[in-house]
């Protein structure tokens, strides 16, 4: 597998620079996300606003091209989800959205925004018009609907004597009405825009008015300076860094020396400098000392400087594995992918969705896309502290061996000790005086009997419990087998196994979160799902738990008490170590070790049955993990608190958690690796979910091969747009059974199982059944007389037709959605658009932003669901006066936004900085993306059966 004729986004004069790359694509996809679940849920019109969030913050903070970008790359993931009802509703956040951002970044006031949209609404309903007038068959199909749907409910109300003449009145009215249907669209156009407008800036001045103490967490800027590419070996003398705005300095004086071929670890506490030091020799220049290198830093160049940092789910950038190793390489270059991926010991994964790998596989690739830039120097940054044990020896067996074989410098800053004896010398920063220790690695701990012989009912039970994600459809995942165990009172269990071994699974169904597929999780012997709150989770990513904007308000909110009460702020801060100054101070400027202590607080404050900590240790230094296993130790002796540790580290926790479990692929496992005995003291039969639905399952192709699956992404997205203009066109019921045949023969054709369909919801089979029934009482041609009784068809017709063109639609979407990968969109879009680069259109940028968009969004949607999930456990409590139960509402909504918001504004700094350590953009993709003899015959296919279908229509019209 090699780069060349792969397909690529060049870098050019005026493009968009990394940051604002990566801004683009990641609130474009929460703008596709919120617009998607507001399609998809009932009555989730008014949360379809909330999109409007993203792109005003784009439109407030950067230019116009980043918030078209944006748009673009929201409106293709729209399209590919919910069809054209996705792409209209991106369509309105991106206006509404780009009016407030731009009105707010010109200091302007609400006057502003009614007139811009009394003006915009014009123009949108004008628009509206034409195309009204344009595409008459389609008018009039819409209209009878609208008719029948009116003479329906009028039928039916008419048989109430008192409401009669009004059910009249209005029918006439509405018939008359539709006679100066242009100027019912215009102003329905103008009311919709301006109100639409009013809620957009309403919701973007509080979470503007919220976000400004977040700070920028960049960390890479592209570093200045021509000339040829030589970033080792390098001398650091008396370097230090200050921050702007800093009253310290983040890097105390410090002398280094990085020869060629060199291992070096750099070692020390959280704050001492470690990171800082890593963008000094990336080429930031400092405050104070010199740096001297024979040439060019090269970030991300050919021979230059490469960086690896802490987060990989950030920093790899492509969907597919093969896709993440070329991306961002200069056009043309080629690369030896199989031996790459050989080498860090993922050959057989090349074709593998990222979104599927583990945190150590996605290090691992970081540092192929690295290697394949053929770096001088190489920088690791905490790259094994979000990793499991298995995962963190494969990456350091990777990391210690490529000075021999490449004879690049490699600087691995780590705060493990065992990893800095890998280097050939190590390098401490900070006060020596000041947590000298480093963590120390552990090996596993023998799992301790799971049967709890303690006197006493357990308080958490777990019952023969077993799940599946997806279950019935063919992306259906075990993550739990046949678990049994139980906790009591006091205990302190620690779970432990590698990365998706179904950890976090467990972790829910015991916070009732999730309701198990099979066997039961009892709390004091009643299902835990009936109890959501009673038992308290930290997840393993805190900022997402923290929903206001203070820590005195987060604390009292977690725990269900009023802020006002001052002294309990403070004995919660105090029980967990912090200090009460803090309670004032705005979330956003913690460290992440203080956000831990936060979230801990509110949740040790509702004094709950249990606590559940996720991953707990992941990132701290080793003072701060003493500090907080020493904390809840104590806890747990002095007042009998039950905790259940849920982590892959387990260095240090002997104290805290006396027991022990090993969860290996969804089932526990005893000393020697068998599965255990799961029988309980107090077993309970277990059962099985029944009745459970089907899931929707987003942006997933459905797995196996077929000449669908086979076909090129342009022509899929060709087939579904060419179909999309006839039926809106010519919305009859020979084109509509033409597309819907078609549509059946590729279903077949990829062999796609009713499993992939999600379960139909009951509200829409009844709206359905309402609606139809009210169409059919509307009566209309053509009719049948059946002796003396005339029965109307025409309303149900029209009913049906317009349904019948929405499954259509529908089903052609998910088609392209079921047989795409959707690594193969973005450079589907970018070969579809060359005809428009000499129009100056930057079809690159939108493909570069929509492939990270398409990376993005299903990270997005799982931190929605973790957030949600965060909201459920918090306590309901009730507000005091008639005004508060007004304002909670919106008070609850802008609390969400701004948590969603500040994580994907880190996000996007984080994938911002990946962008830059790749240099810049360039190859987007492995494989050619064009199209083969197969695409060309399809195409002629479809191409026949429009012009079918447009003559069919056209003599049917003619022969009326």
């Amino acid at each position: 597998m090699k780069g060349p004729g792969a397909a690529t986004a060049k870098t050019r004069a005026g493009s968009l620079r990394p940051g604002e790359l990566a801004q683009a694509a990641v609130m474009g996809a929460l703008c596709a996300a919120i617009a998607i679940i507001a399609v998809v849920l009932p009555h989730g019109g008014g949360l379809g606003l909330l999109g409007s969030v993203p792109t005003g913050l784009l439109a407030y903070r950067y230019r116009i091209r980043v918030l078209i970008t944006a748009t673009v790359a929201a409106g293709v993931i729209g399209f590919l989800v919910v069809g054209l009802s996705g792409l209209s509703a991106i369509g309105l956040c991106a206006y509404v959205g780009g009016l407030a951002g731009t009105v707010k970044r010109h200091r302007r006031g609400t006057p502003t925004v009614i007139v811009v949209s009394v003006g915009a609404g014009a123009v949108v309903g004008a628009g509206m018009v034409v195309a009204l007038t344009v595409l008459t068959r389609f008018r009039q199909l819409a209209f009878h609907a609208a008719s029948a749907t009116v003479d329906g409910a009028t039928t039916v109300v008419s048989r109430v004597p008192q409401l009669r003449p009004a059910a009249q009145g209005f029918k006439a009215f509405f018939a008359e009405a539709l006679h100066y249907w242009q100027w019912l669209v215009l102003g329905y156009a103008v009311f919709a825009i301006v109100g639409a407008s009013l809620v957009g800036w309403w919701a973007l001045s509080r979470v503007l008015e919220r976000l400004r103490g977040i700070p920028d967490v960049h960390k890479l800027d592209p570093p200045a300076g021509d000339g040829p590419i030589r970033p080792v070996p390098v001398r650091l003398d008396q370097v230090r860094l200050r921050y702007p705005h800093a009253d310290h300095d983040a890097l105390r004086a410090v002398d280094l020396d990085v020869r060629t071929g060199e291992h070096i670890a750099v070692t020390g506490a959280n704050g001492s400098g470690k990171t800082t030091l890593m963008l000094i020799l990336a080429g930031r220049e400092p405050t104070s000392g010199t740096v001297d290198r024979p040439g060019a830093v090269g970030l991300g160049e050919l021979g230059g400087t490469a960086v690896i940092m802490q987060h990989p789910e950030s920093q790899v950038l492509g969907t597919r594995v093969a896709d993440d190793v070329v991306w961002g390489l200069p056009p043309g270059k080629s690369t030896n992918i199989p031996r790459l991926l050989g080498e860090v010991g993922l050959a057989a994964l090349a074709d593998r969705d990222t979104g599927s790998l583990s945190g150590g596989e996605l290090q691992r690739l970081a540092v192929a896309a690295a290697l394949a830039r053929e770096p001088a120097l190489l920088i690791a940054d905490e790259v094994t502290s979000m990793v499991d044990r298995q995962g963190r020896e494969k990456l350091l067996a990777v990391l210690s061996g490529l000075t021999q074989r490449h004879q690049t410098a490699l600087v691995h800053i780590t705060h493990y000790n065992d990893e800095a004896e890998y280097a050939d010398r190590a390098i401490k920063l900070g006060d020596a005086s000041v947590d000298t220790d480093l963590v120390q690695s552990a090996t596993a701990p023998a799992p301790t009997v799971t049967t709890d012989l303690a006197s006493g009912a357990p308080v958490l039970e777990l019952v023969h419990v077993g799940h599946e994600y997806a279950s019935g459809t063919p992306w259906a995942q075990t993550a739990l087998r046949d678990v049994s165990f139980a906790v009591h009172q006091g205990d302190g269990l620690l779970i432990h196994g590698g990365n998706g071994s179904g950890k976090s699974t467990l972790a829910w169904i015991m916070a009732g979160l999730t309701a198990p597929a099979t066997g039961a999780c009892l709390l004091d012997g009643r299902p835990t799902v009936d109890q959501v709150g009673a038992v308290a989770l930290q997840f393993q990513a805190a900022r997402l738990q923290l929903m206001r904007s203070r820590v005195d308000l987060e604390v009292a909110s977690a725990a269900g008490f009023s802020s006002a009460d001052h002294a309990r702020v403070t004995a919660s801060l105090a029980a967990v170590g912090l200090d009460a100054g803090l309670a004032k101070r705005r979330i956003d400027q913690l460290s992440g070790g203080q956000m831990r202590r936060v979230v801990l607080a509110g949740l040790l404050a509702r004094s709950p049955r249990v606590l559940i900590l996720d991953e707990p240790l992941a990132g701290l230094d080793a003072a701060s993990q003493r500090g907080l296993v020493q904390l809840l130790t104590e806890r747990r002796r002095d007042t009998g608190l039950t905790v259940v540790v849920i982590s892959h580290d387990f260095a240090g926790l002997q104290e805290l958690c006396p027991r022990t479990l090993h969860l290996h692929d969804g089932s526990l496992q005893s000393a020697t690796g068998a599965a255990q005995d799961n029988t309980v003291a107090t077993a309970a039969p277990a059962k099985r979910a029944s009745g459970r639905r089907r899931p929707v399952v987003l942006l997933r192709p459905v797995p196996g091969t077929s000449p669908i699956h086979e076909l090129w992404a342009g022509t899929k997205l060709l087939v579904v747009f060419g179909f999309s203009l006839l039926l809106t066109f010519f919305p009859g019921w020979v084109a509509i059974g033409l597309t819907g045949a078609l549509a059946v023969t590729g279903i077949r054709l990829a062999r796609i199982p009713r499993g992939v369909l999600p379960s139909v919801p009951r509200w829409l089979w009844i709206v359905l059944v309402i609606v139809g029934i009210n169409a059919a009482l509307a009566g209309g041609s053509p009719r049948v007389h059946l002796g003396t009784v005339s029965l109307g068809f025409g309303g149900l017709l029209d009913f049906l037709r317009l349904t019948a063109l929405s499954v259509v639609l529908l089903a052609l979407g998910a088609l392209v959605s079921w047989t795409t990968n959707v690594a193969q969109v973005a450079p589907a879009v970018a070969t579809l658009g060359r005809f428009l680069r000499p129009l100056r259109i930057p079809v690159d940028d939108w493909s570069v932003a929509l492939a990270l968009a398409l990376r993005t969004f299903p990270m997005l949607i799982d931190e929605f669901r973790v957030l949600f999930a965060a909201r459920r456990l918090r306590p309901k409590r009730p507000p005091q006066t008639r005004w508060a139960r007004l304002r909670r509402p919106a008070a609850d909504v802008i609390d969400v936004v701004v948590a969603v918001i500040t994580v994907t504004l880190r996000r996007a700094d984080e994938m911002g900085d990946a962008i830059t350590a790749r240099g810049g953009t360039g190859q987007i993709s492995a494989a050619p993306s064009r199209p083969k003899p197969a695409d060309w015959l399809t195409l002629s296919i479809v191409l026949a059966v429009c012009g079918a279908a447009v003559a069919a229509e056209l003599a049917l019209f003619a022969a009326r």
